[in-house]
């Protein structure tokens, strides 16, 4: 018994050294990542001892000490994903988050305390938060709607300064600091003073000010106390100072600024204000210096540190710092795509790729120069025309829209609404398809324009491309040979002029989703042509607007409108206008009826994930189970509107793209062969603070699982998603496993059985 023990732990300890080796780009099984853009950096509140910067869709913080960032999340225990301000509680160590509903969060030694009264207020205003601000324990939250006021010993919100505007109408405040025993703040019209001994909730106990004091009633952006002085930044590039001996006089500084001032702060002995590309600063001498360089692009605010270091929030180059060295600023913020804008997803080459632009919802071009962004091993890498420094530079084509990856000639092609194409090769170089390169069919339309909406690759490696409206009798449809020969197709159909989105089904089927609405189907080798609409004699679909199209794995073509979806058992017969779809039923009634369907995307079990502008679904193959559903409430979903998906087949993460952002979900499906592949275990070991499941990838096509101890004792059993299963540690009868190494057994649907793994457990 002893040697065996001793074996035992001898084998846990080589398995807890290999497991740390394999776990480093994985996500466990059920878990999700969050994909926010730190990249571009909005605001900094500053603690004892880290800096806390607020991005476009996230927050990371980097302590004063250290030159690694850390992210936080919802993953992490915080409510929401977009937060609106920060606000530190020096008197009690704390944070004070809001986010974009109104929930607010207390972080205080680990804990995270949720208020939600301002979300769940009955107002017609915005709740919108702007800026929280505490004096002697009480935070000072300027909302669209008012001033709510923190009590951060009860950790409860305490009372409300509300329709503060004139005649008690409704005022937006920006800002708020106290000065001499008085709250001040900036507003939306202009600068309000009141004492903090009076009733502020009524608008007549407040002092405000115009331009006969020296300063507007306009935009107020921020204001602050510093050296028994009030400073006030409106939509201009004069700041403002105000002392309670000066008659209600404001005077207006120049300090050198040219451009509008973005944001103002006081630290203990220091004043710092941004423009988009200086940061100006004095000491309690009151002289402003002013700071610049190279890494100063988009500057969203500065601050000082206790330590006098700098501290910038750059919406290109993330926070950026002098805290290493006086004379050289640094560049920080995790890993992420450059820019939270998004358009469509797409898997291939063990890549993620995101295009960032395109055309609305009215199929008007956004005018973006933002690139796309790409997942590879764990981090993203971006590809621009405007940042050298942190991305990999590509030609200047606007509105990317949809992407392609070649198996033939391992290229990606990125399309254009408005510039053709962009093929990005495998060592990075590009080149650009349009109508001036030799070869191609491609013709500009009446604006001048190439608006190239959507591409797809067929099971040949020929590369399809769809145009937005072309010329009259120009083509519509292009097609790149995979021997590089070119072939177009037009046709007198208006439908066919209005293509947005291409899917090639196994038939070799081009299904086009249109923006008229509807499907127009084309046979390229026949030339067969049709639209398919709703109704029973003109296609059988739910709905005119189709915004999803996919095949799954029995052959079955299923298609998502703004009524819920529909389906064709073959798409053989799909050119007979006799052939119409069909509505799967779950629960008595047509699948997502009621749901406008966004994206469908199958996994490796055949199972349906179905985004809508409600949340996420998860349904069995045939669409008569629901398995999960997810939103904001049970997810880190940015929110509910499911713009787009993408699935890694062979490790079964799902990326979900909203307008807010990127998320991914490591789901417990992935593709199968007929045999066992390379086997994946994870995580392995499983260690004492792990709760979650253990994935179990690369099993044959549907494979049953038994799982034992070392003495043969049956453990658990299971059936394969596809090539994936997971377990929950548990026996039949809850029990959690114990420490010890269990033996993995799959069963092919053959009968044939082998041993594919073992599991070290330590608890």
């Amino acid at each position: 018994m002893f040697l065996k023990n001793i074996f035992m732990y001898i084998f846990l300890f080589v398995f807890l050294f290999i497991g740390s080796f394999l776990s480093a780009q994985n996500i466990a099984m059920h878990t999700w990542r969050i994909h926010a853009n730190y990249q571009s950096a909005q605001k900094i509140t500053f603690t004892n001892s880290r800096a806390y910067i607020q991005s476009t869709n996230g927050v990371f913080f980097l302590p004063f000490d250290e030159n690694n960032v850390y992210t936080l999340s919802k993953n992490d225990g915080l409510s929401e994903g977009i937060i609106t301000s920060i606000g530190f509680d020096a008197q009690k160590n704390a944070l004070l988050m809001a986010y974009q509903s109104g929930t607010l969060n207390w972080l205080k030694n680990g804990e995270i305390l949720s208020n939600t009264l301002i979300k769940d207020l009955s107002i017609t205003q915005s709740k919108t938060i702007n800026q929280i601000y505490f004096y002697q324990n009480r935070g000072y939250i300027c909302t669209d709607f008012g001033v709510i006021v923190w009590d951060s010993d009860r950790k409860i919100i305490i009372d409300t300064y509300q329709n503060l505007g004139i005649a008690g109408a409704n005022l937006k405040i920006n800002s708020a600091t106290v000065s001499k025993d008085s709250l001040v703040l900036g507003t939306e019209n202009g600068v309000m003073i009141g004492a903090l001994s009076s009733n502020l909730k009524d608008f007549n106990q407040w002092k405000r000010f115009n331009s006969a004091n020296g300063i507007n009633n306009i935009n107020t952006n921020k204001v602050v106390s510093f050296n028994q002085k009030i400073y006030a930044i409106q939509n201009n590039n004069v700041l403002y100072q105000y002392t309670h001996l000066n008659n209600n006089a404001w005077f207006s500084l120049n300090i050198g600024s040219t451009t509008t001032l973005k944001n103002i702060h006081s630290q203990d002995n220091f004043i710092t204000l941004n423009n988009q590309n200086q940061v100006f600063r004095a000491g309690l001498e009151e002289i402003f210096t002013t700071i610049s360089n190279p890494l100063f692009i988009n500057l969203q605010d500065a601050q000082t540190n206790k330590d006098g270091k700098i501290f910038v929030a750059d919406t290109q180059n993330g926070l950026v710092t002098n805290k290493n060295s006086n004379a050289i600023f640094e560049r920080f913020f995790p890993n992420s795509p450059a820019n939270i804008s998004t358009q469509k997803i797409a898997f291939g080459n063990e890549q993620i790729a995101v295009s960032s632009g395109g055309f609305d919802s009215n199929i008007l071009p956004k005018n973006q120069s933002l690139g796309f962004y790409i997942f590879e091993n764990g981090a993203w890498k971006n590809y621009n025309n405007y940042d050298d420094l942190n991305a990999q530079n590509i030609p200047n084509l606007k509105d990317f829209v949809d992407m392609q990856y070649s198996n033939i000639d391992k290229n990606w092609y990125f399309t254009s609404f408005g510039d053709g194409v962009l093929v990005k090769k495998n060592d990075n170089s590009s080149l650009i398809l349009n109508s001036s390169t030799i070869g191609t069919t491609f013709q500009n339309d009446i604006t001048g324009k190439l608006r190239i909406t959507a591409t797809a690759i067929d099971k040949n490696g020929d590369v399809w491309f769809t145009q937005f409206q072309p010329n009259s009798g120009l083509p519509y449809l292009h097609v790149k040979r995979a021997n590089n020969t070119w072939q177009s197709f037009t046709s007198a159909q208006p439908e066919a002029r209005q293509i947005i989105d291409i899917f090639i089904d196994r038939n070799g089927f081009k299904l086009m989703r249109t923006a008229t609405g509807g499907l127009w189907v084309f046979d390229d080798k026949t030339n067969r042509s049709r639209l398919i609409l709703s109704g029973a004699g003109n296609g059988g679909l739910p709905d005119n607007t189709v915004n999803a199209v996919t095949q799954d794995k029995d052959g079955q073509i299923w298609v998502g409108t703004n009524r819920g979806v529909a389906t064709l058992f073959s798409s053989n017969r799909i050119f007979d206008s006799n052939t119409n779809f069909f509505t799967p039923i779950f629960s008595t009634r047509p699948l997502l009826r009621s749901e406008i369907v966004t994206n469908i995307v199958v996994d490796g079990g055949n199972r349906k994930w179905i985004g809508t502008k409600n949340g996420l679904w998860l349904f069995n193959p045939d669409g008569t189970q629901n398995i999960s559903y997810f939103n904001i409430d049970n997810s880190p979903l940015y929110d509910n509107n499911i713009v787009d998906l993408a699935l890694n087949p062979n490790t079964g993460e799902l990326f979900i793209l909203n307008e807010k952002g990127i998320v991914s979900y490591r789901t417990d499906a992935t593709e199968a062969t007929e045999n066992f592949g390379d086997i994946k275990i994870f995580p392995n070991p499983v260690r004492p603070d792990y709760y979650g499941e253990v994935g179990i990838s690369g099993l044959a096509e549907n494979s049953l699982i038994k799982i034992t101890d070392v003495a043969g004792r049956l453990f658990f059993e299971t059936k394969a998603n596809g090539g994936t299963t997971s377990w929950n540690l548990k026996d039949y009868q809850n029990i959690q496993a114990e420490t010890g190494v269990y033996l993995i057994f799959a069963t092919k649907t053959d009968g044939s059985e082998t041993l594919v793994g073992k599991i070290a457990v330590v608890k």
